[in-house]
């Protein structure tokens, strides 16, 4: 998987370009390109210096993506284990957190990931947010408590 270069000019047609991928073939996501994925996410603004509200678990073992998928609707359920990798983004809750401004940069954070991804040849994504009802089973799934993480959305990836 190759990164695409996108100059200044053609920036509004690249993000025009990203589309929503619900349809993965078999193969791997290297390492070194989910880091980098993540990495490009990090840049998003924050709502306050030095404080990232989000928490990204990422998810490559076939069942712990079986389990997710199995508290989801059957379309998205399918993404989800379909995917190569599935990168679930949950907010850090804190005494001193605003939620309104953590959701704007976990939105930007999201968003970051998603155009990273759509630059990488043969890649694609879907962000999976209808995931309210099933909170508790992810926070379960990994061993999290609600006082602490709340659930946000899936990004769902793989190779296209």
């Amino acid at each position: 998987m190759e990164i695409q270069s996108v100059g200044k000019n053609s920036l509004h047609e690249f993000i025009k370009s990203r589309r929503n991928v619900k349809n993965f073939e078999y193969g791997k996501i290297s390492d070194q390109t989910i880091r980098n994925i993540v990495e490009c996410g990090q840049w998003a603004p924050l709502p306050k210096e030095g404080y990232e509200p989000w928490r990204i678990n990422v998810v490559t073992h076939p069942t712990v993506k079986q389990m997710i998928a199995e508290n989801m609707d059957f379309e998205n359920g399918s993404i989800i284990s379909d995917a190569n990798v599935d990168f679930v983004i949950l907010r850090k809750i804190t005494e001193d957190s605003n939620r309104d401004d953590d959701l704007v940069s976990i939105g930007a954070f999201i968003q970051n990931m998603l155009l990273f991804a759509h630059s990488i040849d043969n890649l694609g994504a879907i962000m999976i947010n209808q995931i309210k009802g099933q909170s508790e089973d992810i926070l379960k799934i990994f061993k999290l408590t609600p006082t602490r993480y709340e659930p946000i959305a899936i990004i769902a990836m793989g190779a296209i």
